[in-house]
C-alpha cells in the first residue's frame, strides 16, 4: 500500500512547489510592471517640466539682459532676484581665491623688502660690496 501512496504524495508535493514558484514568478513580473509603469510615468512629468521651463524661458528673451540676468540671477518675466544657494558659495569661493592671491602678492612684496635690507646692509658691512655695473666694463 505504501508504495502507491508515496509516490502520489510526492507528485502532490511537487506540483504545490511548482505551482507556488509560478506564483512567485508571476508576483515579480507584476512588480516589475508597476516599477516601470511608474518610471515611465516620472520620465513623462519630468519632460513636461522641462519642456514648460523651456517655453518660460523663450518668453523672457526679448529684451537685451542686463548684468543679473545675464549670470542667471535675475528673472526678467518676474523682475525679482531669484534666491540661488549655489550663487552665493561660488561668490564666497572666488573671494576666497581672490584673497589668497592678495596674501600671496603681499608676502613676495615683503621677501622682495627683506632681500633689500639685506642687500643694504651687506653693503655697510663689508665695505665695498657692491658690483660694477656690467655697461662699464670694457672687453679687450
Amino acid at each position: 500500500m505504501c508504495h502507491r501512496i508515496l509516490p502520489a504524495c510526492l507528485l502532490y508535493v511537487v506540483t504545490l512547489t511548482l505551482h507556488h514558484k509560478g506564483a512567485i514568478r508571476k508576483e515579480r513580473r507584476i512588480k516589475k510592471g508597476k516599477k516601470e509603469k511608474r518610471k515611465k510615468e516620472k520620465r513623462r512629468k519630468e519632460e513636461k517640466e522641462k519642456r514648460r521651463k523651456g517655453e518660460k524661458e523663450k518668453r523672457g528673451q526679448g529684451g537685451k539682459k542686463n548684468g543679473l540676468a545675464a549670470l542667471g540671477i535675475y528673472e526678467r518675466e518676474t523682475k525679482r532676484v531669484k534666491h540661488v544657494k549655489a550663487e552665493p558659495r561660488e561668490r564666497e569661493k572666488e573671494r576666497e581665491r581672490e584673497r589668497e592671491r592678495e596674501r600671496k602678492r603681499e608676502r613676495e612684496k615683503e621677501r622682495e623688502r627683506e632681500r633689500e635690507r639685506e642687500r643694504v646692509e651687506e653693503g655697510r658691512d663689508g665695505g665695498s660690496k657692491q658690483m660694477t655695473p656690467t655697461r662699464n666694463i670694457q672687453t679687450g
